[in-house]
């Protein structure tokens, strides 16, 4: 499991898993932004542009291209406003809440999306 297999450990408390899918089409994009949402409870589009935090074409173009090579894992993250956003090459977002903290525990620990 990614994050897990690279020793790499979240301190905020999970809210929303998601999940997504290279081979649909759908951008990673489009499902980290559901995601985030979700977390804040409010429509997708009353969210503050994502673009003041993080590059959305970057992520669609790193996990697209990277979902072709299965046998690597990879991880991105960064944080909005008080959300800590992870998402693995597996398919897998998970959303934090950066408020409210918890002893280290592997990023995708008891995934259960």
């Amino acid at each position: 499991m990614v994050g897990q297999d690279m020793g790499l450990f979240r301190t905020s408390v999970p809210i929303v898993d998601a999940d997504y899918a290279v081979e649909s089409g759908r951008p990673p994009a489009e499902a980290i932004i559901e995601a985030i949402a979700a977390a804040a409870d409010i429509d997708p589009m009353d969210l503050p542009p994502l673009y003041q935090f993080v590059e959305l074409e970057a992520i669609d173009e790193l996990f697209q291209n990277h979902g072709q090579k299965k046998e690597t894992n990879a991880l991105f993250c960064f944080q909005m406003d008080q959300w800590n956003v992870f998402i693995s090459s597996d398919g897998k977002i998970r959303v934090c809440d950066a408020t409210e903290h918890v002893e280290p525990e592997p990023i995708f620990e008891n995934h259960s999306a």
